[in-house]
């Protein structure tokens, strides 16, 4: 039986039924799932297995907890992006106080998603390169962190 992990709640009780190593606390869940919803995802469990629902196409993928999070934080930094973008071509005497709120907002978000980020699998992979690089003296290359 599938069963849609729709608040912050049923997400945290998922990874720790199914003896997923991966903690959230109810801030971090809420704001992952806050994410997922903004851009018409949803997450469904369904028996071991966890989908990805593109609500808006009605399909959904197989996904793990370590994709999930880099989703939300890649939506995130589109998101900032586009903010940063529209603050910066705002005329002097438009009023923007809306836009730097939402920035604000959308700073605290990314905080709250690096911490999540650096427990995933993705993360741990980067440590490990970079000190493999800096032990044998290799050139990081450019963009080697998210």
């Amino acid at each position: 039986m599938a069963v849609c992990l729709k608040n912050e709640g049923l997400l945290i009780a998922w990874l720790e039924e199914k003896d997923i190593l991966f903690r959230l606390n109810a801030r971090e869940a809420k704001t992952i799932i806050g994410y997922l919803d903004g851009c018409g995802y949803s997450l469904v469990s369904e028996e071991e297995r966890l989908y990805l629902v593109d609500n808006v196409e009605e399909s959904r993928e197989d996904t793990t907890i370590d994709d999930v999070v880099d989703r939300a934080c890649e939506s995130n930094y589109e998101l900032i992006e586009e903010t940063v973008a529209e603050i910066a071509a705002a005329d002097v005497n438009e009023d923007i106080t809306d836009r730097e709120q939402y920035l604000s907002k959308l700073v605290q978000d990314e905080k709250i998603l690096n911490g999540v980020f650096e427990r995933t699998q993705y993360q741990k992979e980067i440590t490990k390169t970079v000190k493999l690089m800096t032990e044998e003296k290799t050139p990081i290359p450019v963009g080697m962190s998210r």
